[in-house]
């Protein structure tokens, strides 16, 4: 939800394949927007996936990963083909995963596609993202129903006990 073209750290990582003499991409960790099939590299070529399409705009020495949403093009993430190691995700993945300002420490974060829709819940708000562009939302009201969503629609276990639902006491 960033500006169109706001520059950002690099914190994704997203892997080139090369096979059979073609290129593709494949990205499993994009959170609520995460890429539910394989993508050819090639731009400016709109691509079904099982959920919404996709496509890759080049812009002079990099690409933007763009999915339509409804009926609106929406860029997620820029990206070049300059080699990134592992070391290089090191201090800003350590920075989402610990530092107390870090939403990904202080908030609770799920999503979930599905048939037809995306789910996602950020702290106590679960909205409904259907193919055609409609957003359902709604607030849960305690930890049962939070519980109860983390379960059904989110398809988590989670261990029973008092200290788990004291944890999730904070959302509300």
């Amino acid at each position: 939800m960033r500006p169109e073209g706001a520059v950002t750290t690099r914190s994704h990582m997203l892997l080139r394949v090369d096979l059979d003499g073609k290129t593709y991409l494949v990205d499993v960790g994009f959170g609520g927007m995460t890429l539910t099939g394989v993508l050819e590299f090639e731009s400016d070529l709109v691509q079904p996936t099982p959920r919404e399409p996709y496509r890759l705009l080049r812009d002079d020495d990099t690409f933007l990963m763009q999915t339509c949403v409804g009926d609106r093009w929406r860029t997620l993430y820029r990206f070049d083909l300059h080699p990134e190691l592992l070391p290089d995700y090191d201090m800003t993945n350590w920075y989402l995963s610990n530092h107390p300002q870090s939403q990904f420490v202080t908030d609770l974060i799920v999503a979930r596609p599905d048939v037809g829709r995306r789910y996602a819940l950020r702290g106590a708000e679960l909205t409904e993202h259907h193919l055609d562009g409609r957003v359902d939302r709604r607030t849960l009201s305690d930890v049962g129903e939070l519980r109860g969503e983390l379960e059904e629609t989110f398809g988590l276990t989670l261990p029973s006990g008092p200290e788990v639902d004291e944890t999730l006491q904070y959302l509300f």
